[in-house]
């Protein structure tokens, strides 16, 4: 059975996409709600790779409490290092639930 694990992050600036982690990290699968962690989000929050960007819309939108989950194929892993998040608004974010 995979561990399970929490956490978040917040986009300081727009248009300065955020890794969901600071470290390679590996993982099965993750689900995401774009949420802070106190409180709504105020505008559109983005997923994506390391050119997510809320100006071009270049990403998954996420609106306020969208929920969006990914499962890596049999055998492979997600690094959250790899999976980005801007958005339109400073301050906004997402909190998150990985598998290892």
């Amino acid at each position: 059975m995979a561990a399970f694990r929490q956490s978040s992050a917040v986009v300081a600036v727009p248009g300065t996409a955020v890794a969901l982690s600071a470290v390679s990290l590996p993982v099965r699968s993750f689900d995401i709600m774009a949420k802070k962690v106190t409180g709504a989000n105020t505008g559109v929050v983005y997923l994506g790779n390391s050119t997510v960007d809320y100006a071009t819309n270049q990403g998954i939108k996420l609106v306020v409490d969208a929920y969006w989950e990914k499962h890596a194929p049999p055998g492979d892993t997600i690094d959250l290092a790899e999976v980005y998040i801007d958005a339109d608004t400073a301050g906004d974010g997402v909190v998150f639930n990985y598998y290892i």
